[in-house]
């Protein structure tokens, strides 16, 4: 393992992050780093924590993907769409009932 002086790791981690910066947002967007990565490997090689695992990486691919957000809410769509049905099925028979059978008492 290497080790750097403190005041070294400062220094690269500004020098890393005005490189990496290259929209000047004072943010790093994913695509930058993994741009600036790719470009300097040997940067990150002592970083392997970084790197998730394959449960990680499936997850988020999982969470990703729009097509899994309604197979995974499918009963629960299902669900809503029903309540919706019946309360626009009870909505229109009330005022279906109600049409016409208001009556104004004289006195």
């Amino acid at each position: 393992m290497m080790t750097v002086e403190p005041v070294r790791i400062d220094d690269l981690t500004r020098s890393y992050f005005a490189t990496a910066n290259t929209n000047h947002d004072d943010r790093i967007s994913f695509d930058e780093f993994v741009t600036l990565t790719a470009r300097y490997p040997a940067l990150l090689a002592e970083a392997r924590w970084i790197a998730p695992n394959e449960d990680l990486l499936a997850r988020l691919e999982r969470r990703i993907a729009p097509e899994h957000r309604l197979t995974n809410h499918r009963r629960e769509l299902v669900v809503l769409a029903i309540w919706i049905a019946a309360q626009l099925a009870m909505l229109g028979a009330a005022f279906a009932g109600s049409h016409g059978t208001a009556t104004i008492d004289s006195a």
